[in-house]
């Protein structure tokens, strides 16, 4: 599981607080298993019996370990797996798996690596200056654990896409060049969702380092996707900063218009002419391509570093330092990962305030300029409150660190907290009240016909709750199994 955001060696007040008893409270609660290790599942394989014309064809294959679920608000689930069985190996391993909901529903692989060619387009748009692409030499290998899902059923996803290109030196000398270079795609069923192996893969580039394993990504009903990076103002300069992509969600033309949100030379609307942006967070998209970060001001204007929202140069301050929180105090420190809504409405966050409370927080989202007191700003949890628990979890204490949140279009939260060294989900009524534990390390759960004891969780911090409450997230067990499953509370 991530490490705490606000680690005790930077916030002493993080330290883990004496046990103390609790009373278990009673309510109802399932695990739908969506999948689990050994499931078998088709893969679609690369044929190397015949070397002059290699082929696909349909594998055997299970499931083996799985990324964090994303959920829709249908109740179908996506995931990043790794495959195994007869004829996977390290270079077809990767994939990604879409489940609609229903018992009777097969899971089906959306995407592999490996066998999937992307088109000229991702390459032409990978290469620089005097640089051509080797035509079909592009394939998936890597792909990130975290997705994006909407509940169009478009499936996006960061994968390392390794391609060849060429350059051609005064003489006409052709030289071949190998690389290897990060990619956001969206995938786009053309038919149904339990034909996602006739799609058309769509990719827009944008190079980033070999954190992309972990990076959060998002994607809105309009099949847009944000994406941080270093975008080139001239040949020979570039800055960093953010931007979503938008392209034919039917899948017949790419990934070609992108919109520059802001970089970290754009000016803050209404601070002083000067104010800039410093650094900014993952960009996080909600609907109508309002996509939002945490990001860090220049220096003299730092008393807004916070969370920003928009769709253009004009951001909007969601919660900055100068804002009340529900305490009393200001605002003195935000977690890096932003939770906002799918509809934009909404938005949790970490963050620690001057009279010392950290805590998960939530945010009514306000798109017009307008007073900070005219914004509610909710408090979830905070350190040193009691861990709510359950039959199954037994006695538990207090909360001793807080890594991710994440909320619903109805306002419920949903966040990872820490109690004794060990991670857990939490999830809220619609008001912010009334927290409820979900699941937690060391609890044991019947998967199948069998009792397996949870050893780590691992939650989508954009789309593992969706607007019925419902939350997903990966748990792996001491047996060295794992399973997606979806819970109801």
């Amino acid at each position: 599981m991530r490490a705490p955001l606000f680690p005790s060696r930077i916030f002493p007040f993080f330290i883990v607080l004496a046990c103390v008893s609790l009373a278990l409270p009673a309510y109802s609660q399932t695990f739908d298993i969506r999948a689990k290790t050994r499931d078998n599942i088709r893969a679609l394989l690369l044929d190397t019996t015949v070397p002059t014309a290699p082929r696909l064809a349909s594998g055997k294959a299970f499931q083996g370990s799985f990324g964090s679920p994303a959920l829709n608000d249908k109740g179908d689930v996506a995931y990043a797996c790794i495959l195994a069985g007869t004829g996977i190996t390290a270079f077809s391993s990767n994939s990604v798996v879409f489940r609609a909901k229903g018992p009777k529903s097969r899971p089906v692989v959306a995407i592999q690596s490996y066998w999937t060619t992307l088109n000229d387009n991702y390459m032409n748009l990978a290469v620089g200056p005097n640089q051509f692409p080797v035509s079909g030499s592009a394939y998936v290998y890597r792909i990130g654990k975290d997705l994006g899902f909407n509940n169009k059923r478009e499936i996006a996803f960061m994968a390392e896409m390794p391609f060849q290109y060429y350059t051609v030196d005064d003489k006409g000398k052709k030289t071949y060049h190998p690389t290897e270079t990060g990619a956001y795609g969206l995938l786009v069923p053309l038919s149904n969702a339990r034909s996602f192996l006739n799609t058309t893969l769509n990719s827009y580039l944008q190079t980033f380092s070999n954190d992309f394993l972990t990076r959060t990504l998002s994607l809105d009903l309009q099949g847009s996707l944000p994406f941080n990076g270093a975008f080139l103002i001239t040949p020979t300069k570039s800055v960093e900063g953010f931007a979503f992509a938008t392209g034919d969600p039917s899948g017949l033309s790419p990934y070609s218009a992108q919109t520059i949100v802001a970089t970290v030379e754009s000016n803050v609307i209404g601070l002083p002419y000067l104010a800039t942006y410093q650094s900014f967070s993952d960009a996080i998209i909600a609907n109508g391509d309002k996509t939002f970060v945490t990001a860090q001001i220049s220096d003299g204007n730092n008393e807004f570093d916070g969370i920003w929202q928009g769709n253009s140069s004009d951001l909007q301050p969601v919660v900055v330092k100068t804002h009340t929180s529900p305490d009393g105090g200001k605002f003195t420190t935000f977690g890096e990962k932003t939770g906002p809504s799918r509809s934009g409405k909404f938005c949790a966050f970490l963050a620690s305030t001057s009279v010392g409370t950290t805590g998960v927080f939530r945010s009514t989202v306000v798109n017009t300029w307008t007073s900070p007191k005219s914004t509610e700003k909710i408090l979830i949890a905070k350190l040193g409150d009691k861990a709510p628990t359950n039959s199954q979890a037994g006695t538990l204490g207090t909360f001793g660190g807080f890594s991710l949140a994440a909320c619903s279009d109805s306002g419920q939260v949903a966040l990872i907290g820490n109690v004794n060294g060990k991670d857990g989900i939490w999830l809220s009524d619609a008001k912010g009240e009334n927290l409820k534990l979900v699941v937690i390390e060391g609890q044991t759960l019947t998967i199948g016909k069998t009792q397996k004891t949870l050893n780590k969780i691992d939650f989508n911090p954009v789309s593992g709750i969706n607007r019925s409450g419902k939350v997903a997230f990966t748990a792996s067990f001491t047996d060295r199994t794992s399973a997606v499953i979806v819970a109801t509370l």
